[in-house]
Formats: C-alpha cells, structure tokens, sequence
C-alpha cells in the first residue's frame, strides 16, 4: 500500500480544496457561537481537549463543533483530520493538538484524513513533517490494521458522504470509532457535499452492528453511540419518505424544498439550526436529484 508524504500530499489535495472553499462561502460566514449542553457526561478534559482513554484526546473547532483526534503512545502521536482553514477563522482546534505535540515532545508519526473537505484537511501545513506518513481514502483498504504502539487502527470504508471517498478509524482494542462525517450530533448528516442516500444509510446500517463504546463525530458532542446513529438513519429515512411520496404524486422540487428539518427529525435540540436548515435544504435537493433518476 503506497504510503504519501505530507510535501507531495499538499500538492494532491491543493485542487479539492480550492473547489471545496466554494462550499464554505455559499453557507456564510463561518459561525463562531455556543451550542447546547452535551446529553452525557463530558469526559474529562486536559489542556482543552476531551480525553477518552489513555492517551486518546478529541479536540473541537467553534466551525460547526467540528472534531479532530490526537493519539499518544510513548514519544509519538498520530492525528485523525486537521480541522478548518478559513479566512478569518482561528482553527482552535488544530492549534491545541499541535501545542500539546511540541509541549510533550512528540513525533507525529500518521496523520489520517477521513475525507478531503475544508473542515478535514484544511490544516495540514501547520503539521508539516517530511517523516509523517498521511493515510486518506486513496491509499487504504477497508479492513486495513495499522500498528501504533500499543494500539491498533483500522480504517473502515464508510460510503455516503463524499464520492465514496471517505474512511473512519477504529481503534480496535478500545472500540471507539473516530467516523468523520458519515456520522454527526449538531447537524443533519449531510448528502448535500458530494454523497448520497444509496451510500450513507447502508453505511450507517454497517456501523450500527460494530457496537462501538464511542464513536467522535466528525461535528458535534459525543454521545451515546446508538442514539448517534439512530438520529442519522432517522432523519435520512424521513427524508427518503416524504421526498418520494412527493415524487410519486407528481409533485415539484419547490414543493420538496418545503419539507421542514422538524418534520424529518424529532429531537432538534443540539443542533445549531442556522448550519443545520441550510445543509437540509440541500440535502432535500440532492435526494429529489437521486430519487428522481432512480425513477
């Protein structure tokens, strides 16, 4: 399996990010405001990131609670995603991780990208080191182990949310899931950036059987993993529903577009509702798109 430097990996990923910066401008500003009270308890938190067991930490962006992970295991470290780069925006949620690496005197060893949106890859430069091997979706295998230490990883395909183009890292003797966007708390789960319902509801269906004790969202607080899932089958389903009895009745996109985010998910308070109505919108659209042509 070919392995990528983080020098010729920027070149790679420099096209993907330019298109995908269009993405972040047409939903607005990037907002930077609090967010409900978590619906379990926090774990408990060391130079500002969540620690969930030894030596695994999450740290969360003000973007959307955008997530990125930091792993330890002796004098190394490996990172899954990098959070957001946008003008204006400070990316907390890089600047943390690299600081507590330099604090500890770490060697970052592996950086996983679970899927090469803004909010995902948009740091990498700060990570800069010619020694770190970066795995993505272009050089991984569903079912792939990589030793770390006294862990191991194991990516997991996870389809639906870009161009079949998307991993999670398990790490394997802790079960806990680190899922990307195939999995979110403070959103709707999104189709709306280059996925699908055909890909991300099987997805979802597959990780609901691993019974993983956590699994960190790619955006939003870490819950109960079960309940986690069932919000995000719950909401896609609703919308598969109420999208095709429109298209069965005839009926318009506009008429689609009307289908409120209440209407197809129950419990709306963690979300932050000015991201989440936008991303619905156009989920909605992507669904009248992919339904109609299976018509």
């Amino acid at each position: 399996m070919k392995n990528i430097s983080l020098k010729k990996f920027k070149a790679k990923v420099s096209y993907l990010t330019a298109c995908l910066l269009a993405v972040f401008i047409l939903g607005g500003a990037v907002p930077q405001k609090a967010f409900a009270e978590p619906i379990q308890p926090n774990f408990p938190v060391v130079s500002g990131m969540q620690n969930l067991s030894e030596g695994v930490f999450v740290s969360t962006g003000e973007y959307s609670k955008v997530n990125m992970g930091l792993i330890v295991s002796g004098d190394e470290a490996v990172i899954i995603d990098t959070g957001l780069a946008y003008i204006g925006y400070t990316p907390n949620e890089a600047l943390r991780v690299k600081q507590y690496i330099e604090e500890n005197n770490l060697k970052l060893k592996y950086i996983f990208i679970t899927h090469h949106h803004l909010d995902h890859d948009g740091n990498l430069a700060i990570f800069e080191n010619d020694d770190t091997v970066i795995y993505d979706p272009s050089n991984t295998e569903d079912n792939q182990l990589i030793s770390f230490g006294d862990k191991t990883f194991k990516i997991i395909r996870t389809n639906g949310h870009f161009n079949d183009e998307h991993i999670s890292i398990e790490i394997v003797n802790e079960k806990i899931l680190f899922a990307g966007d195939v999995v979110v708390t403070c959103l709707p789960t999104a189709t709306a950036f280059g996925g699908s319902f055909k890909g991300l509801v099987p997805t979802l269906e597959m990780l609901r059987t691993k019974n993983y004790s956590v699994i960190v969202p790619g955006h939003g607080d870490i819950i109960n993993p079960h309940q986690a899932i069932r919000m995000n089958l719950e909401y896609l389903k609703n919308v598969k529903k109420y999208v095709n009895k429109i298209i069965n009745d005839g009926g318009t996109l506009e008429e689609v577009l009307k289908i409120s985010l209440s209407d197809c998910l129950k419990n709306l308070k963690y979300l932050d509702m000015e991201s989440a109505d936008m991303i619905h919108q156009r989920n909605l659209k992507t669904a009248y798109d992919e339904f109609l042509n299976e018509k």
